[in-house]
């Protein structure tokens, strides 16, 4: 998505996250939060601004641009055989506290925490142009609250940041019940590599990150470009060194995309999000077509019930209209994200949506099965016809 115009407004110093997920305008607090988490829709806990349903935008298999922050406590080492491992976990806590919050106004998605460090994504699920600007905007945010939370602690703190951009592959690591969703690349090694560089208070970037910022600086303040030897790469790599700057940091303020059509949100977005968010595609189905599938079933037994105990034309043709309903609706939910993905070129899907496909395809293959079951003892072997009464 393009920012533009009225479609944008600014975020500094917002408090919290928003009340609607920013990308299909959900409701994600007040009161009808309560229908969406009725209807199974809460804040994705990688980007609380978001729903769970439009995170999962972060298919496996997809490699998409984006752009890396890695940050971490300058010194932690130290600052834990001085404070002791409770007092350092707390200063550590505070920190990531801090920094994911301003990670979330600037529409990153948190990857992984590390010790006291912070891997952070941007350009996904949320789409910006801007993705590097608003990485650069962050980490300067993170350092003048790392030095903030200095001032209250009563020691000097700093931040060790590294940003970097690139194309990076979204898949799942490890096994089925301990594996973690993340996204792997060159771009993920260079901008760890760069946080390494980087000194204390200092954010270190390439140069196509430097770029996407190089405009906002003033006159003469561009730092020198530096090709440095960096761990795992052959060549030297370049790289740009940025000290914290609240003219910068001023000028990069974060913006926030609010799609002309999502402005608002309601009781028509929360029940639309129960149905499947549609910026998420039918990615992750829900709790409504599950409920479907399953009364599938249930309405299916009832007409072997009615027709068997107690011969209700009228109702036989109904349970059976509804099971029918049930089970092609669960067959179109699957069909449509299975040719979207084919549409997107997404390749197969994840182990979760996986999961979920096979899942609606068995409730609905059972529920045909029975219906059909039903139909040729009713037709065939008592030579009734479809709907008639004894």
């Amino acid at each position: 998505m393009t920012v533009t115009g009225d479609e944008a407004r600014t975020l500094e110093g917002s408090a919290g996250p928003g009340p609607a997920c920013r990308l299909c305008g959900v409701a994600l607090a007040g009161p009808l939060s309560i229908l969406s988490l009725l209807l199974g829709v809460r804040r994705s806990p990688r980007n609380p601004n978001l729903c769970n349903r439009c995170a999962v935008h972060l298919r496996e298999g997809v490699a998409a641009p984006v752009t890396v922050l890695f940050a971490d406590l300058a010194g932690f080492t130290a600052l834990t055989r001085e404070l002791g491992p409770a007092r350092a976990h707390r200063l550590a806590d505070q920190f990531l506290r801090r920094a994911t919050a301003i990670l979330h106004r600037h529409d990153a998605m948190i990857d992984k925490y590390i010790g006291d460090a912070v891997m952070a994504v941007f350009n996904a699920p949320i789409r910006r142009d801007d993705h590097p600007r608003m990485a650069i905007a962050a980490a300067l945010e993170i350092q003048a609250a790392t030095a903030a939370l200095g001032d209250e602690v009563g020691r000097p703190l700093a931040a060790n940041i590294g940003v970097a951009v690139g194309d990076a592959h979204f898949g799942r690591l490890g096994s089925d019940e301990l594996g973690s969703f993340t996204v792997i690349g060159d771009v993920v090694n260079l901008a760890a590599r760069f946080e390494s560089a980087a000194e204390p208070g200092e954010i270190v970037c390439g140069e196509a990150v430097f770029a996407a910022i190089a405009g906002a600086l003033d006159d003469g303040a561009a730092p020198p470009a530096e090709a440095a030897e960096v761990k795992g790469y052959d060549e030297p790599v370049a790289l740009r060194r940025l000290r914290a700057d609240a003219g910068l940091r001023e000028r990069l303020r974060p913006i926030a995309i609010a799609p002309a059509s999502r402005r608002r949100f309601g009781i028509a977005a929360s029940i639309a999000a129960a149905l499947a968010a549609p910026c998420a595609g039918f990615y992750l189905f829900s709790p409504i077509v599950y409920a479907l599938g399953y009364g599938a079933i249930f309405e299916s037994a009832a007409v072997l019930a009615v027709d068997q105990f107690f011969d209700d034309g009228p109702a036989r043709l109904t349970l059976t209209a509804i099971a029918l309903g049930s089970a092609l609706l669960c067959l179109v939910v699957v069909v449509r994200a299975r040719l979207r993905r084919r549409r997107d070129g997404a390749g197969p899907a994840s182990y979760g949506e996986g999961a979920q496909e096979r899942r609606l395809l068995a409730l609905a293959a059972l529920s045909l099965m029975v219906v059909g079951f039903e139909h040729y003892v009713h037709v065939v072997l008592y030579g009734k016809a479809l709907g008639g009464f004894h």
